[in-house]
């Protein structure tokens, strides 16, 4: 395999496990507080 194929793979597998965990941290503050990331305001 080329290491452009690669550093592409590893770069989405590491984006996709990022905005997995950003997702359910979304959700688990929406269930905590009721209105998210909003709730300072």
């Amino acid at each position: 395999m080329s290491l452009v194929l690669v550093q592409t793979v590893g770069l989405l597998c590491l984006s996709n496990l990022f905005m997995t965990l950003a997702w359910y941290g979304h959700l688990k503050s929406l269930g905590d507080h009721g209105r998210g990331m909003w709730r300072r305001w």
